[in-house]
Formats: C-alpha cells, sequence, structure tokens
C-alpha cells in the first residue's frame, strides 16, 4: 500500500476493514468447501474420513456470513444518519460499487440471516400445533420433508446455508466479495492522488 496522505487515513482506515472482513470470510469459505466435500452424496472414502463435523461446518458459515453482512454495513448500512449516509455512498463511489454491483452484499438478505434468527424463529413457532421440528445442524443434499422446519441445514454441494427458513447462496455472495477485493486494492492506489473526504462536514 505504500505511505498515503494523512488526510485520507478515513477512507483506508475502512478500506483496511473491507480488507480484513475478505479475508475472514473467504477463509472461512475455503474450509467450509473443503469440509463439505465428505457429505455430498458419493463421496470417496479420502474425503469421507476428512469431512468437518456439522458444528464446524456451521461455525465456518457463521464467520462467513458475519464477514460478508460486516462488509454489507460499511457499504450499503441503514442510512439512518447524515453521517453514515456520507461515508457509505463516498465509499462506494471509491470503490465503484453500487447496488446492481454487488445484489447479494448489498441487500439485506446476508445480514438478517443471522441478525432476525430470533423473530423467524417467534414466526414460526407461535401458534405451532402441527408439524415436525429437526433439531441438531442438517448436512443434507436433500430437501428437508414437507412440514419439516430445519434451523440450520448446509447443501454440501451447492454451500447453500439456510438458517430457520432463510437461505443465503454463499457461492455466488464469495463472488461479490472476491470481485470487491480487487475493488479495494485499486481504491487504495487512488487515495495517494488526491484528498477523498468521507463526510460532508
Amino acid at each position: 500500500m505504500g505511505s498515503l496522505p494523512g488526510y485520507n487515513f478515513p477512507p483506508a482506515v475502512f478500506l483496511t476493514e473491507l480488507s480484513l472482513q475478505c479475508a475472514l470470510a473467504k477463509d472461512a469459505y475455503q474450509h467450509l468447501k473443503e469440509g463439505t466435500r465428505g457429505w455430498q452424496n458419493g463421496a470417496s472414502e479420502a474425503f469421507f474420513k476428512d469431512r468437518a463435523t456439522p458444528l464446524e461446518l456451521v461455525s465456518r458459515s457463521i464467520v462467513f456470513l458475519s464477514a460478508a453482512a460486516m462488509i454489507s454495513k460499511v457499504l450499503f448500512g441503514v442510512q439512518n444518519t447524515q453521517k453514515i449516509k456520507d461515508r457509505t455512498s463516498a465509499l462506494r463511489k471509491l470503490l465503484s460499487v453500487n447496488e446492481a454491483t454487488f445484489p447479494l452484499l448489498s441487500s439485506r438478505d446476508v445480514r438478517n440471516s443471522l441478525e432476525h434468527l430470533d423473530e423467524r424463529l417467534d414466526n414460526y413457532l407461535k401458534g405451532f400445533t402441527k408439524g415436525a421440528y429437526s433439531f441438531g445442524i442438517q448436512v443434507l443434499e436433500s430437501a428437508p420433508k414437507k412440514g419439516t422446519f430445519v434451523p440450520r441445514q448446509i447443501h454440501p454441494r451447492t454451500l447453500i446455508f439456510t438458517a430457520a427458513g432463510e437461505s443465503v447462496d454463499l457461492p455466488a455472495c464469495k463472488a461479490e466479495i472476491d470481485a470487491l477485493e480487487a475493488k479495494i486494492k485499486t481504491a487504495f492506489s487512488e487515495l495517494g492522488n488526491a484528498p477523498y473526504p468521507l463526510w460532508s462536514t
């Protein structure tokens, strides 16, 4: 990265944070990808022996989603103050991204996949009279039986993570994170050219 003018310290800090979250997500995704191979239908004996436990897979998924949620918040967070509006807008401009560039990271699906789990459980369990509840963590290629509520499931081949009825396509999200990482490197080089304020005042 080299030295940067002091006046561009704020955007450099945010870019560094985004870079860290990208690294966390990519590391978790790689372990998740390797750990699910032994759960796929027809997996080789070697993959089967080295497969991760369901708890390890959920742990990696949560690390990935937490990092993706932080990226989403830094770039597309709730615009409830002018300070946040200014900062998110300036960072998106610096990185040359928008909602169309990153449809998953800009949506609330990634952030809500973990943050509002309790509310989805409220909605499902309030007035519950009939059905099935699958306790534990499911690592299956097949969909749950009709009428069965699964709190957490990981599809070992597609790497779609489902928590209390909400699903996130982890490979699609990972592709956006890869693209963001490349844009962060370009943005760092831009900071050495001219002042880049994040806030209007």
